[in-house]
Order: C-alpha cells, then structure tokens, then sequence
C-alpha cells in the first residue's frame, strides 16, 4: 500500500515516530489534506491472509457509548467483514469519543489519522451543505419512505460529495428523531421552553430551529454535555431517545418531550484514500457487509425505542407530547425558505413525499 510522506523536509526519525503512531495496519505516516499525489512514492500491499483478502484492521471511531446503536451497527459490520474474509479484515472500535468529538473525527477521516467513522448528519454538513437538508425540522414523517430515498440515487449522489473533502461515504444510518429534555418542568407548549438555554449540536440549522423556538441555543461538543447539565450551564438538551437512555442523560434530566422535531441520520465514513487503495474484491465485501449493518442497525433503533421509553419511565422519567405539535411545526416553518440555498431540493421534496 502506498505511504505518503507528510513533507518534503521530515527528518527519517520525525517519519518514524510518525509511523509507530499509525491509525491501521494500512497507513503508516499521517496524512497532509494537502499533500500533492505526486509525493507519493513507495508502495506496500498488506500480507495476504490465506482466505486471499489483505490482513488488515481498520480503527474507527464514534462519539457515543458502547450501547448505542451506531456501535451495536459497527460490531454487527466488524463480524460480517471477520465472516466474509476469514478474519483477515477486521474493525478496531473506539466508542464514547475516544477519538475526539464528531468534528474531530469528520476532519480525522478526512486527513487520514482516522480510518473511518460514525457521525450524526448535522455537523457533516458543515463540510458538504446538502446534509442541512436532514436538519430541516419535521420534514420525514415517514422512515420506510425515507430508507427508500436514502440507499437510492439521491442517498448515493449525497454521500459521494464527501469526496471532495477526502472522504468517500459508506452508507446513512438512524439515529432516530429527536426529543427535548429537561430538569425544571414537563415542556407541553412553546411558552415552556422560552428563554431556556438549549444544549444544540455544531449546526446552525439546529441554532437557527431554536431560536424560533424561543430558547437559547448553545453549541456544544456531546462530551461536555452532562457536566454542563449539573453545572446549569445548560438548561435543555435534545436527543434520540436511545441517546437520552445510552448516554445517562435521563439521570439529570427527568423531563422527556416527544416533539420529533428533527429526523437526525448517522454517516458511515472511511478515508477516501484508503478506500482508494482496496481492490475491487474488497470494496465489494465492504458494500455487501454494510448493507446488511445498516439493514440491522435501522431495525434495532426501530424495536429499541419502545424498549428505551419503559426504561426510561422506569427510571422515574416522565415522559410526555406536546400539546400542539403544530404551534411548533409553524414556528419553524420559515427555515425552509432561510435555508433554501444550503439545501438539495430535490432531496427535500423526495423525503416529504
């Protein structure tokens, strides 16, 4: 497999520490985003494994917990590719931000320290604009209807932007529609959450979505949000009901809302250059491996959100809807046209529809 050398002017022993420090068994130096392929110079394939496949381990990263959906998929991926090469390509999986934060691990992809990902849709967009379209509040009511658009042309022609950024997109996941929590009140109306301030994710559609709401929208990395919550630094967040459950938040926030405001999907990731360097044989075992993870991982947040709400509820949360969804829904309306020219309308109209 091709190294590439990070510049012109490392010294042999700069590479070498560089290189004992590698993400994969694929790529030995670290990558510079801007690196001209004309650097690159040696080449070295991965020992083949005696099923024929390259022996190789690929580390990817994700910021949330063992138990959350986007691990359960990749671990679900790890054993498709293990059975489908005889072992000889594996997944090293680090959860709950080992690798840093959902931006520290898009940019990671993109340069190469990272092999590979799993993200919510919502801060991938701020490197590709069409991924606001999933931030576009209420706009999927229906997922089977969504899946469809997802895996088909427009789901493909979506994923494929990522190349410019040195990425090369795998496949879009669930995380589900997400939820309010809070500490201090059951939120029925709009006048309950005025002048709360609202944990949001690295997006300005999501800022922009709350602010209409009447609440004071934060960005915040998701490893900083327990602290903030017992802190008070923050007032609200919002999240999946599997990502309330998984990521302890129920246990300082008492307070659940369904308002399914925003559909957030997950982005499966790897380097493009990595993804480059396999041969067809093995991009073809990629694809048939996580299309059957990503079949497992939308079923298992589909039957875990009844699951995840008596937990929940168990645990001594209260659980509750708005009163009228509508007064929300009209609130928020005018994004659609604030954000007419960051989104794909084509995409839009297809998962309305």
């Amino acid at each position: 497999m091709k190294k590439r050398i990070v510049s012109v002017v490392l010294t042999v022993a700069i590479i070498s520490i560089v290189t004992a420090c590698g993400n994969s068994s694929q790529t030995e130096t670290a990558v510079d985003p801007g690196q001209s392929e004309n650097a690159e110079t040696s080449e070295e394939k991965p020992a083949a494994s005696d099923s024929g496949y390259p022996t190789m381990t690929i580390q990817v990263g994700t910021t949330t917990t063992a138990e959350s959906p986007y691990v359960k998929g990749l671990e679900v991926l790890a054993e498709q590719l293990s059975q489908k090469t005889d072992g000889a390509i594996t997944l090293e999986i680090f959860s709950d931000g080992q690798l840093g934060g959902e931006v520290d691990l898009i940019e990671g992809v993109s340069m190469g320290t990272v092999d590979m990902c799993v993200t919510s849709s919502s801060p991938v967009a701020n490197y590709v604009t069409d991924f606001f379209t999933f931030d576009l509040p209420f706009l999927i009511t229906d997922l089977d209807k969504a899946h469809d658009v997802m895996d088909g042309e427009l789901g493909r022609s979506l994923l494929d932007q990522l190349g410019d950024t040195g990425i090369y997109g795998l496949a879009l996941w669930d995380n589900g529609f997400r939820n309010l929590t809070n500490s201090n009140i059951p939120v029925h109306t709009l006048a309950d959450v005025s002048g709360m301030k609202i944990r949001v994710m690295e997006n300005e559609v999501h800022q922009a979505l709350w602010t209409a709401l009447g609440a004071y929208p934060t960005p915040m990395a998701w490893g900083e949000v327990i602290t903030a919550l017992e802190q008070g630094t923050i007032d609200v967040e919002e999240n999946p009901l599997n990502a309330i459950y998984s990521s302890g938040v129920y246990e300082v926030q008492k307070y659940i809302t369904k308002t399914n405001h925003v559909y957030t999907a997950g982005v499966c990731m790897i380097n493009q250059d990595l993804w480059n360097s396999f041969s067809d044989e093995v991009k073809e075992v990629f694809r048939e491996s996580m299309e059957y993870a990503t079949d497992w991982e939308r079923e298992h947040v589909a039957e875990a959100e009844e699951e995840v709400a008596e937990l929940l509820t168990e645990a001594g949360c209260e659980i509750n809807d708005v009163d009228n969804i509508e007064e929300w829904s009209d609130a928020v309306s005018g994004l659609y046209e604030t954000y007419a020219d960051k989104v794909n309308q084509e995409l839009v109209e297809a998962l309305r529809n």
